[in-house]
């Protein structure tokens, strides 16, 4: 697992292993190992671990910058309101289906 840590990966591993080791506590059988493909196919990484699509940034139009080491703040062009995001939410779920 490229960039994550030991403990980070044990940890992750001690999780797969309580969720779909029924049959061990320590390996998973044959059934189980296939079953888990799904599960890595469908699974949602925390945010700090990936990168947003440029594109998808542009959308919620950030208004705050560092420049030379000073936080700079414009004003929004349109607000980015709670129905906004939940729109620019629904647009890009239906981009990466």
């Amino acid at each position: 697992m490229s960039g994550v840590d030991k403990a980070t990966s044990d940890g992750l591993v001690t999780m797969l292993l309580l969720l779909f080791a029924d049959e061990s506590t320590d390996a998973f059988t044959k059934a189980e190992a296939e079953q888990i493909e799904l599960f890595f196919t469908n699974m949602r990484f925390m945010a700090h671990e990936r990168m947003a699509p440029s594109e998808y940034v542009k959308q919620l139009e950030p208004n705050v910058t560092i420049r030379n080491g000073k936080i700079v703040i414009k004003l929004c062009r349109v607000p980015l309101t709670v129905d906004r995001v939940r729109s620019i939410e629904a647009d890009w779920r239906e981009r990466t289906r």
